[in-house]
């Protein structure tokens, strides 16, 4: 490339993610802050809020496609379809993040080549100082957020029989047996916040700590609930500004790289059975009459459980596609089935012999199918079978399908 192709494109990657979503023409309206993070709808795959942008990180992610990035480019490329893997389809994103066309390649004259290396110059140092910035942001946040995480454990009661929790549990079809271990709390009244500034109220809550590897407490999953309001009985928070339903889970501190003990003792159990979610999970470990030589987790998200693609794995969608803010059709890509082992992800002990992998059959198929083959291949380990079990034709979850009475076949691939 020409020296004025690559300033034109170091100038792209000084954009930070936030702004570059809004030149692309992303609508920051369908997004809701949520602590440092603006959430919401994937404006490639839609849903809920799987989608993040971190401005203070200067990164974005889609829990939902399994992609993710650190620069306004990347996010832009996602968004509009354009493969970053060739030069026009990187330069394509490059002008979409800068809102002008690349250099033609003329010959530059000495002022426009003075120009240039200016501009190159003031770039660079503006990503420099913004990098900085980032980093001392991101590293005084992510220690805010675990203090707030351990509060919130430490100030969270052990179950007992008659507790909420227990009900809640019961009635998805994940209950407790008596006198298993399980690191599972019950915090009585937990602060909902909208936002930073505005609490809801305090409500009963389910309250799961977030444990690394080395057993350090990097965050919680908080689950409020409402034993009046079925089918999954948790309490309905009402929508936001952008007529988005609040959502009853929240994690606080650190995920990735953690996961959640829900049953069994994870440092000696040489099998493990771990899924997305907590329901889920539970209710595996109901069917199977919580398996003494067994550790029950969840990892909180799919992401968590597989982690991030190889970017080169990728692979089109074979049915879907999507109109792009232009009004032209793509090709939707799947995150492919090889992992990005740069990328954290729920930890799994050396001495685990045995991993079963719990599929949730209601989110999108090929996503979720890729997702698992990776995630099989991500923990994989000399002496260590790792199996993908799915829920019985029909049925959504695993959940789902022991609430409706059904709690024989799973079926393991």
């Amino acid at each position: 490339m020409s020296a004025a192709t690559d300033a034109f494109i170091e100038e792209a990657r000084a954009v930070g993610v936030l702004e570059a979503f809004d030149r692309a023409g992303g609508q920051r309206g369908g997004l809701r802050r949520a602590g440092a993070e603006w959430i919401g709808p994937c404006p490639v795959a839609g849903g809920r809020d799987g989608f993040a942008i971190h401005p203070g990180k200067n990164a974005w992610n889609c829990r939902k496609c399994g992609v993710g990035g650190k620069d306004g480019i990347g996010l832009v490329a996602h968004m509009l379809g354009h493969d970053v893997r060739t030069r026009d389809g990187f330069l394509s994103a490059c002008a979409a993040v800068l809102m002008r066309d690349p250099p033609d390649g003329s010959p530059e004259t000495p002022e426009a080549r003075a120009a240039r290396e200016r501009a190159v110059a003031e770039a660079r140092e503006k990503a420099e100082r913004a990098a900085a910035a980032r980093e001392r942001e991101q590293n005084a946040f992510r220690e805010r957020e675990i203090a707030r995480a351990q509060r919130i454990v430490f100030a969270a009661s052990a179950l007992r029989e008659g507790d909420p929790v227990k009900a809640y549990l019961r009635a998805r079809g994940a209950d407790l047996w008596q006198g298993v271990p399980t690191r599972i709390k019950f915090h009585a009244d937990l602060p909902y916040w909208a936002d930073r500034e505005t609490c809801i109220g305090a409500f009963p809550a389910m309250v799961i700590p977030f444990m690394a590897a080395d057993g350090a407490l990097i965050g919680c999953h908080c689950t409020w609930i409402d034993l009046s309001n079925p089918p999954k009985f948790r309490r309905d928070f009402g929508v936001d500004e952008a007529g988005c339903p609040r959502p009853s889970k929240k994690m606080r501190g650190r995920k990735k790289g953690g996961i959640l003990p829900l049953a069994g003792h994870g440092g000696r159990a040489r099998r493990w059975v771990v899924g997305e979610g907590v329901e889920n999970t539970l209710a595996v470990a109901l069917c199977e009459g919580f398996r003494g030589d067994t550790f029950y987790a969840a990892a909180g998200d799919l992401g968590n459980l597989a982690g991030k693609a190889d970017p080169a794995s990728r692979f089109r969608h074979p049915t879907e596609r999507r109109t792009d803010a232009l009004g032209r059709s793509r090709p939707v890509f799947v995150p492919g089935p090889e992992p990005d082992w740069s990328a954290e992800a729920m930890p799994v002990l050396d001495h685990v012999e045995a991993l079963v992998l719990l599929a949730d059959a209601d989110s999108e198929p090929v996503f979720t199918a890729s997702a698992m083959a990776r995630a099989r291949k991500r923990h994989g380990a000399p002496g260590r079978t790792v199996a993908v079990a799915w829920p019985a034709p029909g049925h959504g979850d695993f959940s789902e399908w022991v609430s409706d009475g059904m709690r024989e076949g799973l079926e393991t691939a």
